[in-house]
């Protein structure tokens, strides 16, 4: 058992990682409202290195990727990679980003810091930050309002756990849950020492806390799950349990399986307009007005 899931954590940090583009820490922003000037490309408009932090720091940075025009809806999406890896200029984000933006959807690429230099809680509340920022400040790029919050794999887990749990104070119109794990002492139990206690230290009331799926409630956010089918038996598993709790809870709540594709070739499958990105593109524009 130990051994399967130190292959789990090899994948899910090799999905974080594969086709990402290095970056050195850039020099602070004068404000984080004073982004860098807006680059346009074929119906896209791109804003980089947007501090939603106030701290200058490139992991408290996100990139906004905009259609033309006004009144769009906006997807934050949280980049994966086992909660100590992974970056938001991943080329198969960009190129998903980019391809959103050019179908009418804004795109907000999200870096937040990493374990060991922090737990999920910091992490979590990044997110919680980043969601805040983009809420404040879309309409002055021509967003509508609408923001849906999603991620992929880790990035998942923090998404859902954001949109969630009351305590971030963050409300968005919908959440995309894609091929994340969302019971986390289901995780810690069966993992054992494979490299998530840095992310998640402390006792098994705290692995219940940073569970996603304790707090599906009543009033929730509509939300789609979806995973490929070849994913590791723990995403497939606790994806289903997710979407059966969100409807037992009352949630509008969809659930699309990517038949064949695994935890890394479904992205790249949405990066080149495949199924799950058709998926994605029409769960977003459905909680437009």
């Amino acid at each position: 058992m130990r051994l399967c899931y130190a292959a789990l954590l090899a994948l899910i940090l090799l999905s974080g990682c594969i086709g990402q583009v290095p970056k050195p820490t850039p020099t602070p922003l004068p404000s984080k409202t004073t982004p860098t000037a807006p680059t346009p490309g074929n119906g896209c408009r791109v804003i980089e290195d947007i501090d939603y932090y106030g701290d200058g720091s490139y992991k408290h940075m996100l990139d906004l990727y905009l259609p033309e025009g006004s009144g769009f809806p906006t997807f934050v999406f949280v980049h994966g990679g086992a909660w100590h890896a992974g970056d938001r200029k991943r080329i198969a984000f960009v190129r998903l980003a980019r391809s959103l933006a050019r179908d009418g959807v804004a795109v907000a690429l999200v870096s937040y810091r990493l374990a060991p230099e922090v737990t999920w809680r910091e992490m979590a509340e990044d997110i919680a930050k980043a969601v805040k920022w983009v809420s404040e400040h879309i309409g002055e790029y021509g967003g509508s309002g609408v923001v849906v919050l999603g991620g992929h794999s880790a990035g998942a887990h923090l998404a859902a756990l954001v949109a969630l749990c009351e305590e971030y104070g963050v409300k968005v119109s919908g959440l995309i849950a894609w091929s994340g794990v969302y019971n986390i002492t289901e995780l810690m139990l069966e993992a054992g020492d494979k490299g998530f206690k840095e992310a998640f230290t402390g006792s098994s009331e705290e692995w219940r806390e940073a569970s996603p799926i304790a707090w599906a409630s009543p009033g929730d956010p509509p939300t789609l799950v979806l995973y490929g089918s070849r994913n590791p038996e723990l995403i497939v598993r606790q994806s289903n349990h997710l979407y059966k709790a969100l409807r037992k809870a009352g949630v509008p709540a969809e659930l699309k399986v990517l038949e064949g594709e695994t935890h890394s070739s479904e992205v790249k499958q949405a990066a080149s307009k495949g199924e799950a990105y058709k998926v994605i593109l029409e769960f977003i524009k459905a909680l437009q007005p």
